[in-house]
């Protein structure tokens, strides 16, 4: 996971992300908004987060659980829009 994870705040996305990246209200533009500009123009933000999600996959076993691969998913969708 090369950028890490915003997702909405709802069902097993917070467990998911848990330290690797942000969980959000999903009708709050506003709060998605904040986040998105911090990781776009802080690199070491970027980096440390980025790390804890690759952490995050590795001790999550052997396969990632179905939440964990669309909490991903979210992240990366969020991130790349």
């Amino acid at each position: 996971m090369r950028h890490p994870p915003l997702v909405a705040g709802t069902g097993a996305q917070p467990h998911a992300v848990a330290m690797a990246g942000s969980c959000l209200d999903p009708h709050d533009a506003a709060q998605w908004a904040r986040p998105l500009v911090a990781i776009a123009a802080d690199r070491d933000l970027r980096a440390r987060l980025s790390v804890a999600a690759l952490k995050a996959a590795a001790d999550s076993g052997n396969r990632p659980s179905r939440a964990e691969l669309l909490g991903a998913l979210l992240g990366a969708a969020a991130v790349g829009t």
